[in-house]
């Protein structure tokens, strides 16, 4: 392995974390959404436009 194949997995590695960060972020806050609404124990506007 040479200094670029280092430089490469570094950035996957960062991008990898900044999207788990942000879906956490998101979880925590109550903004995401998993797309299945009628399995989901959440109260979001997605959710009461579906049941609707």
């Amino acid at each position: 392995m040479n200094t670029a194949d280092l430089v490469i997995i570094i950035c996957v590695a960062g991008l990898v974390a900044a999207a788990v960060i942000t879906l956490l972020r998101r979880k925590r806050k109550g903004t995401s959404c998993c797309g299945n609404c009628s399995g989901c124990g959440m109260s979001c506007d997605k959710r009461e436009q579906t049941e609707k």
